[in-house]
């Protein structure tokens, strides 16, 4: 076994308001469970450890190498703390369901942070089941940890990536500049308005994946320290943007736009402007292109 992962998870997800009140209570049994757990693990003490799996759990990692019982458990620990000493653990638990009376699944994600080199990571299943009124560990699996990413959802936006220019009516230049954030998770686009070359306004923009509401989401930062939230929503081969910003004064602007993309080059077109309520004049529509074109 090339390293110990962490085995159990608290569990982080607050009990569904309809869950029954037993549900709820072991819910709270597993979560203290798991604090006690890390508590356990953080100390070093392998004999406290291996005491949460029942006595014939066992545990598969990420080598295929299986240990059962708590005599075997405890010495996988003691040898795993004396090659690791202050090691500590990380959870991220993403989900605990109840599939039958007396017995719970939970899966997430688990760290070890060793004093030195990099983390451990692992894709986690911990099975309780309830022994004599104590929820305990029967058996724990692992699997390769693979980075979540959110590429097939933004991926229609993929055109967006790179350096863009335009320029405005009045003469300001206008620099895009959108990448891939971490993990896929985002995109991230900087803007940056020169006049006379000079920067006058700019911001950032962060676009992702809304799982609740299944649509692409994108929140902007302004420089001067105003925000925004938009939704995308497809339009054909453009994209309407619906935008709530609230400006540094404290003003309301609320606007619909149109972005199309014909390959080489994208339109920005405003469909409707409010500002605290009074309908704007609407703008111009404003062409970028890429940079590497112009």
């Amino acid at each position: 076994m090339q390293s110990l992962r962490l085995l159990l998870a608290a569990s982080l997800l607050a009990a569904p308001l309809t869950a029954p009140a037993a549900e709820e209570a072991d819910r709270a049994a597993i979560a203290a469970l798991g604090e006690a757990y890390v508590t356990a693990f953080n100390q070093g003490d392998a004999k406290a450890v291996a005491q949460f799996w029942t006595p014939d759990g066992d545990y598969l990692d990420l080598d295929g190498q299986r240990t059962a019982g708590r005599a075997a458990l405890q010495d996988l620990f003691a040898g795993f703390f004396a090659a690791h000493p202050g090691a500590q653990v990380r959870i991220d638990s993403e989900s605990l369901r109840f599939p039958a009376p007396g017995l719970a699944i939970e899966d997430g994600t688990s760290s070890v942070l060793p004093k030195s080199g990099p983390p451990s990571r692992a894709r986690y299943t911990n099975t309780f089941v309830q022994q004599d009124g104590k929820w305990l560990l029967a058996t724990v699996r692992e699997s390769p940890f693979v980075a979540p990413d959110r590429s097939r959802e933004l991926g229609p936006l993929g055109w967006l990536l790179g350096d863009w220019q335009s320029t405005t009516p009045l003469g300001e230049k206008v620099l895009l500049s959108a990448a891939v954030g971490p993990n896929g998770n985002f995109l991230h686009l900087r803007h940056t308005v020169l006049a006379s070359d000079t920067p006058v306004s700019g911001g950032l923009e962060w676009i992702g994946w809304d799982p609740a509401a299944k649509t692409i989401r994108s929140w902007s930062f302004n420089d001067d320290g105003g925000y925004a939230e938009s939704t995308w929503t497809p339009d054909g081969k453009a994209w309407i943007v619906k935008s709530t910003h609230t400006l540094r004064n404290g003003s309301r602007l609320v606007e619909e736009q149109r972005i199309a993309f014909d390959g080489k080059a994208a339109a920005i077109t405003t469909l409707s402007s409010t500002l605290n309520g009074d309908k704007l004049p609407v703008a111009d529509p404003i062409t970028f292109q890429r940079a590497t074109d112009r």
